[in-house]
């Protein structure tokens, strides 16, 4: 049953360790820690971990478990789902000593993982592998155990992979970090049109070179297209536009309502898109935007309208003196 695990990991996870790592003493050569996360029908999903510091001799192995729990319960007090689910160590291979700490993890969890983090970049990368162990031996005989592979990869949400995309883009011309200030949130829907298009593209033109023939045909990406294509939803022109102008609405309601000193409204037409300020006049027909900085304590209420077309969508907005706001539609 061991064997048919499958452990998921968290960026954070990759992170937390490898800062572990930087923070040794100068005398370690090796870390260790306890894996927090969740283990549910054969996949161990690992969202969290911390340090344990500990020191290896050639015949033992000393580690300040009274730290391990006291951390353990601190961070139970936090997030209650996280659970021991195994243990980490640096490098890219199992020790001796990994038996002994191993022994320590069985009886905090059933079935503990083990999972390696190559810091040491052998190969021009770090490497990451899980193992579980695995009772050998005879009956009434002599026992021991043997640290076999398992599978392993990676897991994100969403806000984790737009810290990864940051991350990524800190990486300068010859292996210089350079700093990178977080892009709005228009620029980041722009950033994953233009990656989404560019990515239809490729799609595009690999299966007209497959039905002119100059391209081999594979029934892998072949499947995952067609799986592509049945999860679309099969939307009339009509209907999708009804579903942009809902979020639209949901975004200038949210804009509103935020009690920012001025609204930001959106200008859609067939055509392409348009975005102005509130308060800004427009030379185009059809577009009437007006609008006040909030009063502040002691002034009078601000009001705000705006009116876009088409298709029209009226925005009234009232900020109290408190800085309060509501609106209707």
């Amino acid at each position: 049953m061991a064997l048919n695990l499958v452990v998921k990991i968290h960026p954070v996870v990759l992170f937390q360790i490898v800062d572990a790592y930087e923070r040794r003493n100068a005398d370690s050569h090796r870390v260790i820690g306890t894996l927090l996360g969740t283990s549910d029908k054969g996949v161990v999903e690992v969202t969290n971990c911390f340090c344990v510091p500990h020191k290896e001799h050639a015949d033992q192995v000393e580690a300040e478990l009274n730290y391990a729990m006291d951390v353990y319960e601190l961070n139970r007090r936090v997030n209650a789902s996280e659970n021991i689910v195994g243990w980490w160590a640096t490098g890219n291979e199992v020790t001796n000593h990994s038996s002994v700490i191993h022994e320590y993890y069985s009886r905090e969890c059933r079935e503990p993982v083990h999972v390696t983090l190559d810091t040491s970049l052998a190969g021009a990368r770090m490497g990451l592998r899980a193992y579980v162990c695995v009772a050998l031996g005879v009956p009434r005989g002599k026992q021991g155990c043997m640290f076999t592979p398992i599978d392993v990869g990676l897991t994100y949400y969403e806000p984790e992979i737009v810290g990864l995309q940051l991350c990524d883009k800190t990486a300068g011309a010859g292996g210089r970090a350079r700093a990178v200030a977080p892009p709005g949130d228009l620029a980041q829907v722009a950033e994953a049109a233009a990656r989404l298009g560019t990515q239809l593209e490729h799609v595009l033109g690999y299966v007209e070179d497959v039905l002119a023939e100059r391209a081999a045909p594979n029934n892998a990406v072949g499947r995952e297209l067609l799986q592509l294509v049945s999860a679309l939803p099969d939307l009339a022109s009509a209907s999708l536009a009804d579903a942009l102008a809902g979020q639209v609405k949901d975004l200038l309601m949210v804009s509103a309502c935020s009690g920012r000193p001025c609204i930001i409204c959106l200008h859609i037409q067939r055509g392409g898109a348009r975005a102005a300020a509130a308060g800004e006049r427009a030379a185009r027909p059809g577009l009437r935007l007006a609008g006040r900085r909030a009063g502040g304590p002691g002034q009078g209420p601000a009001h705000g309208e705006c009116v876009l077309g088409p298709p029209v969508y009226h925005l009234f907005a009232h900020t109290t003196r408190w800085g309060a706001s509501c609106c209707s539609w």
